[in-house]
């Protein structure tokens, strides 16, 4: 079975080379399962994804592929192809995408100055542009057989696979071969011209507004993501925290009938079947209950082709196995997730949080309430949180970064990666934003991660309703002391759901933590990881010091050490290094 995939193909009309070569890659996405869906003049497109028509106001037919939902979208089986050359604005018909319709789509726009590909706003469905003599293509799944069918040599940005390797969240927005450019959600890209890609969707736009009724926006917006991805047989993953419990009444009350599916390890904090338990009955969802019977294999790491971007999301294989198998025996055709929802409802107990406050609101007497919350949540004192606040009048707080074991990196690695780290396109122009909200978005664009799970071709669809379009609408324009409201943390979706959710829910302070479950994993791993690392791409580039690597990859290191996170990236971009370099 492959996975689904599309691709995009665009090349010059005044060139027979070009043409050839366009036909080459075609043949080669055919070889991965692709079909034809539309052609032009100088355009191709397959995909394997499921195709609809939109019908813009006065700017032609637009094609979209993979899921959306809106009243002006129609099946691609009941209409004849989109004609060679319609009439089509494609910023317009862009425009009134995001207005009218939301998914996890890439709308595919043609007109007389060629093809543009609109990346919706959840960035649910990302691709990649790469140009090779005179070809253009789009796709999600680029191979390098498609890179050979239009003569484009794969070379490796060394500089932004070691930014990964400190980053993570990093892998969905940097380029890391060379020629090849990821897609920014809520952007239109022309294909195969010189004009500019343009913002259509800005998280940023959003959040210089301000909610009128923030309760009843994250409630319409929940609810409506989670009935229309919940409409074919689908089953809840339920880990019996808030966000995953949340997303499960909105199936439930929508009238659809999940099956639950727990996933518990045997390590102390990740065992919160009780929780699972509890809502489940709570809603009516008959629960299925997994259980780690091994401890998860980086070999498997190595085993499947990542793309062109290093996988970070989906990385314990047994964690995968259970639950997809689960699910496909219960006859579910996809998987439902609670992931993201620490960002859209903004989790951390920052003292941010005061920060934006006292922009907003104020220093005054009035202010000792909210202080005091805040150091609940975060288990702190008032001056924690009171003194960034007056400090930020005098010098502006910023977000804080967090680079993982950078000492791991050699020189000639430090000297690639420079002092910043490259931001996401999403923040572009977000200096004017309060910091808790920059924060905000920050989370938001590195969710984006979970939209690039393990490339498993036999994996369940799996789908993010905290993380859709209407979702993040709801939540930018809510300032970040309104949704950190109250002294446990998400206040403000805790208070919007507590009518459906049981106290027990709504009021738990602790989460689930699997820590230990994946130390003892990397541990397990430990001859395994010494042989694939120290004699790896990484070492060999001479950007991983091998010396300082081998003092982490030890037993004794382990047992006391967090080291066991910056290994299992350092697998996964070692994984994904071979391949394009042997591949």
């Amino acid at each position: 079975m492959n996975r689904a995939a599309f691709c995009v193909i665009n090349w010059r009309d005044d060139d027979p080379f070009a043409r050839d070569r366009a036909h080459a890659a075609a043949r080669a996405a055919s070889a991965s399962g692709q079909r034809d869906v539309a052609a032009g003049l100088n355009f191709k497109i397959l995909s394997s994804h499921s195709i609809s028509y939109f019908e813009t106001v006065g700017r032609g037919r637009v094609l979209i592929i993979g899921e959306a939902s809106g009243d002006r979208l129609m099946s691609a089986s009941d209409h004849a192809p989109i004609p060679e050359i319609p009439e089509a604005d494609p910023v317009g018909a862009a425009r009134d995408l995001i207005a009218t319709i939301w998914g996890g789509y890439v709308a595919v726009l043609v007109n007389i100055d060629g093809v543009a590909l609109f990346a919706d706003p959840s960035g649910a469905l990302p691709f990649d542009t790469i140009e090779g003599r005179g070809v253009n293509i789009a796709t999600d799944d680029l191979t390098p057989e498609l890179c050979r069918a239009i003569g484009h040599v794969p070379t490796i940005d060394w500089r932004s696979l070691v930014t990964t390797l400190i980053a993570p969240a990093t892998a969905v927005h940097l380029p890391h071969l060379v020629g090849v450019q990821p897609s920014v959600p809520g952007r239109l890209y022309p294909l195969g011209s010189t004009d500019p890609d343009t913002t259509i969707w800005s998280p940023v736009d959003l959040a210089r507004g301000m909610s009128a009724n923030p309760a009843a926006s994250i409630r319409d917006a929940v609810d409506r993501s989670t009935a229309a991805l919940g409409h074919a047989p689908c089953a809840m993953q339920l880990s019996g925290g808030l966000d995953s419990s949340i997303v499960l009444t909105s199936l439930c009350g929508a009238g659809l009938k999940p099956v639950s599916i727990t996933f518990a390890t045997t390590a102390l904090g990740g065992d919160e079947r009780c929780y699972a338990q509890m809502i489940a009955e709570y809603c009516g969802s008959p629960l299925i209950a997994c259980e780690a019977d091994r401890l998860p294999s980086y070999a498997s790491l190595f085993r499947h082709a990542p793309g062109a971007h290093p996988f970070i999301y989906g990385l314990d294989d047994v964690f995968e196995e259970a639950v997809t198998s689960a699910a496909r025996e219960a006859g579910c055709e996809r998987l439902l997730t609670g992931q993201g929802g620490d960002a859209a409802f903004f989790q951390p107990a920052t003292s941010l949080i005061a920060v934006d406050r006292a922009r907003a609101l104020g220093l005054g007497p009035l202010a000792l309430v909210p202080l005091i919350d805040d150091a609940r949540r975060a288990r702190s004192s008032i001056w924690h949180h009171l003194v960034p606040a007056v400090a930020d009048r005098f010098r502006p707080a910023t977000v804080p970064t967090d680079r993982v074991a950078e000492r791991l990196l050699t020189p000639k690695a430090r000297a690639l990666l420079g002092r910043q780290i490259p931001l996401h396109p999403w923040l572009d122009g977000a200096d004017q934003l309060p910091p808790g909200k920059v924060m905000h978005i920050v989370m938001l664009a590195n969710s984006q991660i979970f939209h690039a799970r393990r490339p498993d071709p036999c994996g369940l669809a799996l789908r993010h309703p905290l993380l859709t379009q209407p979702v993040l609408e709801a939540v930018l324009p809510i300032p970040t002391y309104v949704l950190a409201s109250g002294s446990n943390d998400r206040g403000l979706a805790r208070a919007t759901f507590a009518d459906r959710l049981p106290a027990a829910i709504v009021e738990r302070r602790v989460k689930g933590d699997a820590a230990d479950h994946y130390s003892r994993g990397t541990l397990a791993n430990l001859p395994f990881l010494r042989e694939m690392l120290l004699n790896g791409v990484l070492v060999r580039e001479g950007l991983v010091d091998a010396d300082a690597l081998a003092s982490v990859l030890t037993r004794e290191h382990l047992f006391y050490s967090l080291d066991y996170r910056a290994l299992v990236m350092h697998a996964t971009c070692e994984a994904w290094a071979r391949y394009w370099t042997m591949g």
